[in-house]
């Protein structure tokens, strides 16, 4: 019994150091390097034509397969199917720089094209000159109907003088308020755009 004892104690005793350079062997490990290497999306994006994703930090990456993912919940398009299809188009001929990166189809002007495509379809895309227009005038439209609302108000209690002095002192200070209501409602529903970032420690290493 004594001898028993003895052997189970010996027995745990290897077994609990052996767990231990487990786990060491273990968390030496680089899982985010395993991961790349076993994911199919990945494999797809280091084809970038612009050969920028490959000097792109982790995080980076991380980003433009996340936006993968989305789109293919919103397209009901498999991932790898949409990453094959965003190395077509950056492999077009007679294109921009920028077009031959694999982000401008994620995280840039292109997202609408590639959507376009993989849909079928042809969806109008505002122009960022437009967008601006679009804004300016949304916030001096709103301001200027909230003003002749407030005058008219006023109108109906003094004079068509008055009311007119009171529009125009009025419109900016409206304007600034209108805008500032605006600014913060676009905050709230439009997300910022993640700014893609090189992996500088890789460029060191060559």
């Amino acid at each position: 019994m004594i001898r028993k004892e003895h052997f189970d104690i010996a027995l745990k005793k290897v077994s609990m150091a052996n767990a231990i350079l487990s786990i060491k062997e273990l968390l030496r490990m680089d899982f985010m390097q395993i991961f790349q290497n076993i994911n199919g999306v990945e494999e797809l994006l280091k084809k970038d034509p612009a050969d920028v994703y490959n000097k792109m930090d982790y995080r980076t990456k991380e980003i433009y397969r996340a936006e993968i993912k989305k789109i293919s919940l919103k397209t009901k398009v498999s991932e790898i199917y949409i990453a094959n299809k965003i190395i077509e188009l950056c492999s077009r001929e007679n294109i921009g720089k920028k077009q031959k990166h694999v982000g401008y189809y994620l995280i840039s002007k292109g997202k609408y094209e590639l959507i376009n495509v993989l849909l079928g379809r042809e969806k109008k895309i505002l122009t960022h000159k437009q967008k601006a227009k679009l804004y300016v005038l949304t916030i001096w439209g709103s301001s200027i109907i909230i003003d002749i609302l407030i005058c008219t108000i006023i109108y109906n209690k003094t004079n068509f003088a008055i009311a007119l002095l009171l529009f125009l002192i009025s419109i900016i200070p409206i304007q600034e308020i209108v805008g500032q209501i605006i600014r913060y409602i676009l905050g709230k529903i439009i997300r910022p755009k993640p700014i893609p970032k090189i992996d500088i420690r890789k460029t060191r290493r060559k």
